[in-house]
């Protein structure tokens, strides 16, 4: 039996579009995949999140997609603070 795994990037917020042409793709094509019966799951490293994005990853589960939410962890607005917490992110 076949196993996908797609990773995507995801940040949401005030003025934001986090679903855009990219990520709107990699959406479609891991719905239709669980559709088709294929193993299929979404890891998502999210930066921050906001309804769009959970009403878009509600709908992947609903299609049978298993989706893995890997979260940034909170911290200061510094340089260094955002650096660290983007790596432990992409590590984890």
């Amino acid at each position: 039996m076949v196993a996908v795994s797609h990773i995507l990037f995801l940040a949401g917020g005030p003025g934001r579009n986090p679903i855009s042409g990219a990520e709107h793709h990699v959406l479609t094509l891991v719905q239709e995949l669980a559709s088709r019966g294929v193993d299929t799951e979404l890891i998502v490293l999210l930066w921050t999140n906001d309804a769009q994005i959970e009403a878009a990853l509600a709908r992947i589960e609903a299609s049978g997609a298993r989706v893995v939410r890997i979260e940034r962890r909170r911290g200061g607005p510094g340089l260094l603070s955002r650096l660290v917490r983007a790596l432990d992110c992409w590590r984890r």
